[in-house]
């Protein structure tokens, strides 16, 4: 197998696992809250004064995501890069 194909199969093999992370919630098994269903969610957090909103919640979700996607990427990248 020729360097490049090497490196094509490397970057595919990246956008499945990528592809992994989006499927992961789908929308079937965890749908998207309404607006009113975020107020209420972040009104209920707020009244149980844990010290926390639904704003650090969705924040801390997103970094996580982004990181483990973001290191799938990187690595596929310095290994195609490199020709590993």
């Amino acid at each position: 197998m020729s360097r490049v194909c090497e490196r094509c199969e490397k970057l595919e093999e990246a956008l499945s696992e990528i592809g992994k992370w989006i499927d992961a919630y789908p929308v079937k098994v965890f749908p998207e809250p309404s607006d009113e269903q975020w107020r209420r969610a972040h009104a209920a957090l707020r009244q149980a004064n844990v010290g926390i909103g639904m704003d650090a919640f969705c924040a801390s979700m997103g970094r996580h995501c982004l990181k483990n996607i973001s290191e799938i990427a990187k690595d596929a990248l310095a290994g195609a890069l490199a020709g590993t």
